[in-house]
């Protein structure tokens, strides 16, 4: 069994470490994401002057956000397919759909009415199960990434604000990992 100290300190490093390698800095000119107490800003960097960001939102409104404000700093790394997310969410629905499919109830010349044949363990059912499953994986997945294709999303790279990510801070049961 590990100690919880170990863990903590793992996580600590593991989540440093990660965040370390996707930090950019902001500059005038970048697309950002700012999120603030109250609300969560998109829009142009126009200037960065001692720790407060001037830029114009994407509605042409122009903000200038002081640093106690900030909450969060993310800049686009620009526009990325969804044919991933598409394939995986599709399979979902697919297996989902294949194994409720391949359970139904069959009919039985020898037994009217009956309810998965004379037993629902039957080798039968199971391989039928698993057959409809897997065929519905594959054409969920194959659905699935046609349709993500045709969506993009915006991705986010987290920027550097100052604060630390994560740290210890005293809770109710001891020591505690603080966000």
């Amino acid at each position: 069994m590990v100690p919880r100290s170990v863990s903590a300190t793992l996580m600590l490093l593991l989540a440093a470490s990660g965040a370390a390698a996707q930090t950019v800095q902001v500059g005038a000119g970048h697309r950002v994401r700012v999120t603030t107490k109250e609300r969560q800003l998109i829009g142009i960097v126009r200037s960065v002057d001692g720790g407060s960001i001037s830029m114009i939102e994407i509605a042409g409104d122009s903000v200038v956000v002081a640093p106690a404000d900030v909450r969060g700093i993310e800049v686009s790394a620009g526009w990325r397919s969804n044919k991933g997310r598409g394939a995986r969410i599709g399979a979902g629905m697919g297996l989902a759909a294949g194994v409720v499919l391949g359970a139904l109830p069959r009919r039985d010349a020898s037994a009217p009415g009956a309810f998965f044949g004379d037993d629902f363990e039957s080798l039968e059912t199971m391989g039928r199960i698993l057959t409809y499953g897997f065929a519905g994986s594959v054409a969920g997945a194959v659905v699935g990434y046609a349709i993500g294709s045709r969506s993009t999303s915006e991705l986010w790279l987290a920027s550097d604000t100052g604060r630390p990510l994560a740290y210890v801070a005293p809770g109710r049961f001891g020591l505690q990992l603080a966000f």
